[in-house]
């Protein structure tokens, strides 16, 4: 999942200035394909110093197979050069300039371009200095995934299986809205396609999905009233059924209503819910496909950025439980929706679900399980993507999972996949403020990612992890 990135640099049109300075403009260009040439999938053509230069190269690109445009200003260049790109392939933005301004003018060169762009209204943001310095690499780095992010989600499809769930407002959307702001596209399914899909997948395909699962997890704690071998069979069966309907119908990121019709009249999908996020199942690795339980759209459009943010890796919903004054400890938990592979740590085994217990649900008329297990230690984002009077703004805490004790799950649901997330933020500012029942999380630090991208989409961000 590299962005793939246009890197136009840009020089002076005079001959005898733009002599003088050549080696200035091939030492960048070069220092700029080394350097950012392993994390980024690079389009670099010659440097442009002609308008019918501009043309030329801005023709033979295909916008949709670029995320993100950088032009690079190494020295003097004349700021209209930059327009024709600019206005035809309308990507993110990077202006780009070198740490030597004194001999090369690439200052002048980059504020020139830069008040050119601002008095046109096109956004974009400006670095200067030294591509082999770290940070310099890793602002371009995150403004390459946040452009990436921005990108992806145009065009996208969003399953939606059921409607509004235990009459929760904040997880329903205005799919105008979605399609205006972000260019994703609501695709309403009914829940009962889930049923007639699964009752007609084949026995062996599902033997050997049930197979696969009970003999990696940890335990398998089945009963004889609501979690039998038939209510997993079942459960599994709606996993492949979700499954197939998501390649036949090319989504991207889905929705599922669970409660009540589903819980209670035909089998619970926790299981299958926590199998669509994984990146593993009994076919062998794939892409993990973010899945919101209770249909909670605001939530996996949430967990849909936090996936292309974090380079693919798995994302969930949780409940806020409860907040641990002592230990500054964020609870969460929820029946669906988290993983198995947050189970363990991301340099563990892919499929090793040693720690994952298949348990009897608490609730539904329809019985099946639900997966138990602590998210495994580390780094770690949570976010959410929400509304004040129709307007979306981000709530975003950086932190930590933290290891908890098994027997501490029965202090809330015992039966449940729990996360507790450690922060120094202001717990009173974040309750007084914060939008929704639910939460979503990444392993991994991608705040600074978030934030870029919320300021492509000018969309306004609550840092509560930097609160104190």
């Amino acid at each position: 999942m590299k962005p793939n990135v246009l890197l136009l640099t840009f020089a002076e049109p005079r001959d005898d200035f733009y002599k003088a300075r050549l080696s200035e403009v091939i030492f960048d260009r070069e220092k700029a394909i080394e350097t950012l040439g392993t994390d980024l999938n690079l389009i670099a053509p010659e440097p442009i110093r002609r308008p019918s230069q501009a043309d030329e190269v801005v023709a033979s690109i295909k916008p949709s197979d670029i995320h993100a445009i950088i032009l690079q200003i190494p020295i003097w260049t004349e700021p209209a050069l930059v327009i024709p790109a600019v206005l035809r392939l309308n990507k993110p933005i990077l202006l780009l300039g070198n740490d030597r301004s004194y001999k090369t003018s690439s200052m002048v060169g980059m504020l020139a371009t830069g008040g050119a762009l601002d008095q046109a209204g096109f956004y974009h943001k400006r670095l200067m200095g030294n591509l082999d310095d770290p940070e310099i690499h890793k602002k371009i780095l995150i403004f390459a995934k946040a452009a990436y992010a921005r990108e992806t989600l145009k065009g996208q499809r969003f399953g939606l299986f059921g409607g509004r769930s235990l009459g929760m407002v904040s997880a329903t959307a205005d799919p105008s809205q979605w399609l205006r702001e972000f260019g994703v596209d609501v695709i309403h399914i009914d829940q009962s396609m889930i049923v007639f899909k699964a009752e007609a997948i084949d026995p062996a395909r599902v033997e050997k999905h049930v197979h696969w699962l009970i003999t990696r997890v940890g335990a398998v704690e089945t009963n004889q009233t609501n979690f039998t071998n038939r209510h997993l069979e079942r459960q599994v069966r709606s996993y492949l059924a979700i499954k197939d309907m998501i390649a036949e119908r090319k989504l991207d990121f889905i929705g599922v209503k669970c409660q009540e019709e589903m819980a209670n009249y035909f089998c619970l999908q926790c299981i299958g819910q926590s199998l669509v996020g994984d990146p593993y199942d009994a076919d062998g690795p794939k892409e993990p496909v973010v899945s919101s339980c209770e249909a909670d759209m605001d939530g996996a459009l949430t967990m849909q950025i936090l996936k292309l943010l974090s380079g693919g890796l798995s994302t969930n919903l949780m409940d806020l439980r409860y907040y641990d004054e002592v230990g500054r400890e964020l609870w969460m938990a929820n029946c669906g929706s988290i993983p198995t592979s947050f189970s363990r740590k991301l340099d563990q085994p892919a499929d090793d679900l040693s720690q994952v217990h298949l348990m009897p649900h608490i609730y539904g008329e329809a019985g099946g399980g639900t997966t138990q297990f602590v998210t495994a230690s580390g780094p770690g984002t949570l976010a959410r993507l929400m509304r004040r009077n129709g307007k979306y703004w981000m709530g975003v805490l950086a932190g930590r999972f933290v290891d908890h004790p098994r027997e501490d799950l029965r202090k809330t649901v015992y039966n449940w996949p729990h996360a507790f997330f450690a922060s120094n933020f202001s717990y009173t500012r974040f309750l007084s403020l914060y939008g929704s029942n639910h939460i979503h999380a990444v392993q991994a630090d991608v705040t600074a990612e978030i934030e870029e991208f919320c300021e492509l989409m000018q969309l306004p961000v609550e840092d509560f992890g930097s609160l104190y």
